[in-house]
């Protein structure tokens, strides 16, 4: 049998059998198949080569055999860093991690700051705050409604709520300070709805984009001069009830 021509075919799976049949060599090591290089060094031993292949899975191995050292720290594979974060101890580097997982890492482990306020990813945010407090700063943090309307129940809720661009956050505003005539503008039908069951159906509603808005309005027209307000409350709540 013809090794070396053997060990030139293209099926990397070919290649890997006829490794397995003759035994690895080291020129197992720079087959372009990571899993052929993986199952090289799994026989023949790991060494510090194997920190430099180009796949993280090699890499990885190659630091748990061996022992994690400060290069894995700047591993350009987020799980070889972590790994080797956990193995050698977070430091500050870690919450400049690129990689959101090692930076939360990070802050459980050496505690949160207001540095994690900042941070792009929104779970750390969150955490951040609720480990710290809510603060002002809270009720702006623009990506998450999340954290706004947590602000809000840990500040309370002011007028400024009425704009916010999360209507979750809107409708709880509306529902904590009281419904006003302001929210039969608002873009959420569901907070129209509200407003208009809460403080009464006014003209406007009958021509609502809402097609349950334009209906209840209509029924409402329909009856309120056969009933008294406190009726047609009661008829507004059993409609409420109902898609309950």
């Amino acid at each position: 049998m013809e090794i070396d021509g053997d060990l030139d075919i293209n099926n990397s799976e070919s290649r890997s059998n006829v490794y397995r049949a003759i035994g690895f060599a080291e020129k197992a090591f720079d087959d372009d198949a990571y899993v052929i290089r993986r199952e090289a060094y799994r026989a023949l031993g790991y060494t510090a080569k194997a920190f430099d292949d180009k796949s993280w899975n090699v890499r990885r191995e190659a630091y748990r055999a061996l022992g994690y050292t400060v290069k894995a720290l700047e591993d350009k594979s987020w799980n070889v860093r972590r790994e080797a974060y956990r193995a050698l101890g977070y430091t500050v580097k870690a919450l400049e991690d690129e990689d959101a997982n090692i930076r939360r890492e990070a802050y459980r482990t050496l505690g949160y700051t207001e540095k994690a306020l900042d941070d792009e990813e929104i779970s750390i945010r969150i955490e951040a705050y609720r480990t710290l407090g809510y603060t002002a700063k809270a009720l702006d943090d623009d990506d998450a409604y999340v954290i706004r309307i947590e602000a809000y129940r840990a500040l309370g809720y002011t007028a400024k709520a009425f704009d916010d661009k999360s209507w979750n956050v809107r409708r709880e505003a509306y529902r904590t300070l009281g419904y006003i005539e302001k929210a039969f503008e608002d873009n959420w039908w569901e907070i129209r709805r509200e407003a208009y069951r809460t403080l009464g159906y006014i003209e406007k509603a009958l021509d609502d984009e809402d097609k349950d808005i334009r209906r209840e309005a209509k029924e409402y027209f329909e009856i309120k001069d056969k009933y008294t307000k406190e009726q047609l409350k009661e008829m507004i709540e059993t409609w409420r009830l109902m898609e309950i």
